[in-house]
């Protein structure tokens, strides 16, 4: 009997290794397919990806001066300030691959960004048949793939795609080793993994407060242990002792300084126009946008807009 079972096994895995290949390999091609067809990448580069590149040629966390003006490398020691853009993991895992491989060109920038999300497609999808079976982990992968927010991720530069990677390592070991004999050692790793991704992108820390209510509510309070003792030490030592330069101080209080507030433009710009306009005529400017508002002489959407921020 277990001659028998012994091939169909060693096929049904040959079978799933061959099939992840594929999914690795479709994901590729079809995320970069618009960079084929147009000859170039049409992405949004992001603060991370310079601050980056500063980190590794000069081991500064900055990319602008006191008046938000982007600055060359070479003038980061004598007219940059420390940036409280947040995401600084994700930064420095970026500073440590142009170590490697030197300073990426843009096409070579947006395929390693590819890679990334398809590996995360791939650890996603082995949850997914571990949990649900073959068929259901064929039709994730490829809504995976052609969904258009996914085919989008990519091309935002130093934004999800560390994070992302770090998610799908955190739920792989969790629900896989959570019934497992060592379960401790498992869940221990995820909860490592979790404090990465809200390091990595701290958007997701959104994550935590429901992660934390659903095992309370399964009554898996030694889980919570396992999972939340690493990730809370990680976060106190790496996370916790900056957030008082963090632009996302902004959103648990009203009493940043202009140091954060001001600290790179990306933390205005979606109000402001430029950073002069910001600095030196700041009050005309927000006077003459409540009279917009005020009089109606903006659209709905850019009221709404304007209120919201």
């Amino acid at each position: 009997m277990d001659s028998i079972s012994q091939p169909s096994q060693v096929k049904k895995s040959l079978f799933i290794v061959v099939f992840l290949l594929v999914i690795f390999f479709l994901a590729i091609s079809v995320w970069y397919s618009p960079v084929l067809f147009k000859g170039y990448p049409a992405y949004t580069m992001t603060p991370n990806i310079p601050l980056a590149r500063n980190l590794q040629q000069t081991g500064l966390y900055s990319v602008e001066n006191d008046l938000n003006v982007f600055l060359s490398s070479n003038l980061l020691e004598e007219q940059g300030h420390l940036s409280a853009y947040g995401n600084k993991l994700t930064s420095l895992i970026y500073a440590q691959i142009f170590k490697i491989t030197g300073l990426l060109n843009e096409n070579n920038l947006l395929l390693f960004s590819i890679i990334l999300h398809a590996l995360t497609l791939l650890i996603f999808t082995l949850i997914v048949l571990y949990l649900f079976g073959l068929k259901t982990g064929i039709v994730f992968s490829l809504v995976y793939i052609f969904l258009p927010i996914n085919w989008y991720l990519p091309y935002h530069l130093g934004v999800y795609e560390v994070a992302l990677l770090f998610l799908a390592c955190f739920f792989l070991l969790f629900f896989y080793g959570r019934k497992r004999k060592y379960d401790y050692f498992y869940l221990g790793f995820s909860g490592i993994f979790l404090a990465l991704v809200c390091l990595a992108k701290e958007a997701l820390l959104l994550i935590i407060p429901f992660l934390f209510i659903f095992l309370w509510l399964v009554k898996e309070k030694r889980y919570l242990i396992y999972v939340f003792i690493p990730w809370l030490i990680l976060i106190g030592i790496f996370w916790l002792p900056d957030f008082s330069h963090n632009v996302y101080l902004k959103l648990f209080s009203t009493q940043a300084s202009e140091d954060v507030k001001s600290a790179d433009f990306a933390s205005y710009g979606h109000l402001y126009p430029d950073p002069y306009t910001y600095h030196f005529e700041q009050e005309n400017f927000l006077d003459n946008l409540q009279q917009q508002i005020n009089g109606r002489s903006l659209d709905l959407i850019s009221r709404l807009e304007t209120k919201k921020h």
